[in-house]
């Protein structure tokens, strides 16, 4: 899950998709 947050470069479509929903759970 780290790395998926640490390549954003590799899909940034991609990861902003999933970096809004793991931002969410991880402030939790």
């Amino acid at each position: 899950m780290v790395l998926k947050i640490e390549l954003p470069e590799k899909g940034p479509q991609k990861s902003l998709s999933k970096k809004v929903p793991q931002k969410r759970v991880s402030r939790r």
